[in-house]
């Protein structure tokens, strides 16, 4: 017959084993999380810079090729 030792308390450890490792996964999936909606806010404020400087250079664009214009009928 096994000892009591190796039934009952080799299982309590593994399972407090577990149990810790269970915490450790928790918070790196919740740095993780964070960082991910980090990157995603990030991501978001670039691309919204992004089709502003477009608009931008698309309407500066466009009174260049005006001005060009009337330089050449001028």
């Amino acid at each position: 017959m096994r000892s009591y030792q190796e039934m009952v308390e080799s299982k309590i450890k593994h399972i407090n084993d577990d149990g810790q490792q269970l915490d450790i996964f928790k918070e790196k999936i919740a740095k993780e999380q964070l960082k991910s909606k980090v990157f995603a806010d990030t991501l978001c404020q670039v691309s919204e810079r992004l089709r502003k400087t477009t608009v931008e250079s698309r309407v500066v664009r466009e009174r260049t090729k005006e001005y060009h214009q009337q330089n050449k009928e001028e």
